[in-house]
């Protein structure tokens, strides 16, 4: 299963997604705004219940996932930018507009080891492993 890393640059706000990593050199880095991107960290848990884990449901063609058992904000302020099951080799992503229901439709099965992610406006990258 391939995952992507995402650098972000915490001037601007500029998300790069890292598809092959650089040979070059251990210490090598992306700068934007003159400082260098931070990776962004996973989050697995919702201590505080915010509804930001990717919550999965099976439907007879394929999967719905949903971001939080209890459906996520959808204000220009506060909302899901994007979806994704990564699935064996299938990276599949669904992008969300501000206003839209924050949940995606997959057209492949729920399986053991599949990830969902899903990230948020204002409060980043979350993961859940399919057990």
């Amino acid at each position: 299963m391939k995952k992507t890393t995402f650098l972000k640059c915490n001037e601007c706000g500029l998300i790069a997604e890292i598809v092959i990593p650089c040979q070059c050199h251990p210490a090598c880095t992306m700068v934007c705004c003159g400082t260098t991107l931070q990776p962004l960290k996973e989050n697995t848990s919702d201590g505080a219940k915010e509804k930001h884990v990717p919550y999965a449901v099976e439907e007879a063609n394929g999967t719905r996932v949903q971001i939080g058992s209890v459906l996520h904000p959808a204000t220009e302020e506060h909302h899901i930018v994007w979806i994704e099951m990564i699935q064996d080799s299938y990276v599949m992503r669904c992008y969300i507009m501000p206003g839209e229901k924050p949940q995606a439709f997959f057209p492949v099965k729920l399986k053991a080891g599949t990830v969902l992610r899903e990230y948020c406006n204002l409060h980043g990258l979350w993961t859940y492993t399919v057990q």
